[in-house]
């Protein structure tokens, strides 16, 4: 990854990161502890695991979404508070003759 792509990362972005890739090794482990012939543990974490996971993955893309949406909202209203101000109105009906 370029250290530029580096800069763009936000603190939230990194703290999911880092918590996916938790959530990756302890799934692994619960594999490796139904292996060692521990499945009701393995179970009762992969189960914690996955539910942590998708809780905080949700949070963030909801998150994410509002964030990026209210931005683009406020782009295009800016755009159009813009557009209206280099836009004179002008009265056309009284340029237009009788006949």
């Amino acid at each position: 990854m370029k250290r530029e792509d580096r800069e763009v990362y936000t603190f939230t972005k990194k703290w999911v990161n880092r918590l996916m890739w938790f959530f990756v090794i302890w799934i692994s482990l619960s594999y490796v502890l139904a292996f060692c012939g521990r499945d009701q543990i393995a179970e009762s974490l992969s189960q914690t695991v996955m539910t942590g996971g998708v809780a905080i993955f949700a949070g963030y893309m909801l998150k994410a979404y509002f964030g990026t949406y209210s931005k683009e909202n406020l782009r295009y209203k800016e755009k159009v508070m813009k557009i209206k101000k280099t836009y004179k109105v002008t009265d056309t009906e009284g340029e237009q003759g009788d006949g």
